[in-house]
């Protein structure tokens, strides 16, 4: 497991800019952040709304855990469950109503924007491992010049 240590952080006008330096090694590098306004459920519906990662379930299982359950998230991230079960889940279909569905939790109250840019800091947990990320806006200039590690090739492929 790759450490890293903050070296710095500066903020200016809704900008962060964070320094880490890779332990062992002489690389320094800096990412910018930047806060935004996120979306989330409101206290008292968050547990009609949470749901497990969409690429750990399948269409049918996820059909099943939202079943009867209008307000599960899995009709945002997995909205071919709203769908006739033959459907290709790659289809324009299945896209364009995974937007309407998201457009529907916003339009009911279900999501909520908050009122001012944060940044996130969560943590998920998978038996006694513990996993805590950020959530922010990064420079588009930076994720194509592979300064920021892409989600997809920070773990090797999982075989299903």
């Amino acid at each position: 497991m790759k450490v890293f240590t903050v070296l710095k952080r500066t903020f200016s006008q809704n900008v962060s800019k964070i320094s880490f330096f890779e332990e062992n090694k002489l690389n320094n590098f800096s990412v910018i952040v930047r806060p935004f306004q996120g979306w989330h459920p409101p206290a008292n519906i968050i547990h009609k709304v949470a749901c497990p990662p969409f690429d750990t379930l399948d269409s049918d299982e996820a059909r099943e855990m939202a079943k009867g359950n209008e307000m599960c998230f899995l009709r945002c991230n997995k909205p071919e469950i709203d769908l006739d079960a033959s459907i290709d889940v790659y289809s324009d279909a299945v896209y364009q109503k995974g937007k309407e569905n998201l457009e529907l939790f916003c339009t009911k109250g279900w999501l909520q924007q908050d009122k001012k840019k944060m940044l996130y800091i969560y943590s998920q947990q998978m038996g006694k491992r513990i996993q805590y990320g950020l959530m922010c806006e990064v420079s588009a200039e930076q994720y194509d010049q592979n300064i920021i590690k892409k989600h997809e090739l920070t773990r090797k492929k999982k075989g299903r």
